[in-house]
């Protein structure tokens, strides 16, 4: 891979990429299809597609390419970036928090603390449950309270799982 990198350079790559959405859906189609057709082995084409998402992950959330961007969005007016290469660029605030826990509003800090000792509760019980294979009968010791209590629901899905090694 270093090799073929080396001759085609990282702009070469991306020269090759889809660059609007009717390019991406046709691009996903072929690959599907390669897939499915058995042009391309799936398990390489997992890894390929896994490693390219784990690229493009780190790439986004790199501060630098983050300052870059910025730097270069800047540099143009609001009106140039609503179509400059077949995408829409906007600057804005983004990822608003809210930290309450300074506010020091006393009905706020009871009622956090009451949802605390409630999700607790809740867990525990439902750790419970997870260790139940059939109906079992609750008595409540507080208010004597009987009921019939069924195993919880459960569904899963199976798949393969891609670990990149090294």
């Amino acid at each position: 891979m270093e090799n073929q990198l080396m001759n085609i350079g990282v702009s070469g790559v991306l020269s090759l990429m889809p660059e609007t959405k009717e390019q991406q859906n046709v691009f996903v189609e072929k690959l599907v299809a390669d897939v499915t057709d058995g042009n391309i082995d799936p398990l390489k084409a997992e890894v390929i597609v896994c490693n390219l998402e784990s690229v493009c992950k780190k790439y986004r959330a790199d501060q630098r390419v983050k300052d870059a961007v910025m730097r270069e969005a800047e540099k143009y007016h609001k009106d140039e970036l609503q179509n400059l290469y077949n995408a829409k660029f906007q600057i804005k605030e983004v990822g608003t928090k809210y930290d309450y826990t300074g506010c020091g509003h006393p009905k706020y800090n009871t009622l956090c603390a009451q949802i605390e000792i409630l999700q607790s509760q809740k867990k525990e019980i439902e750790t419970e449950l997870k260790l139940k294979s059939k109906m079992w009968v609750f008595v409540d010791a507080e208010t004597g309270e009987v009921a019939e209590v069924f195993p919880p629901a459960k569904t899963s899905t199976t798949q393969v799982v891609v670990e990149i090694l090294k």
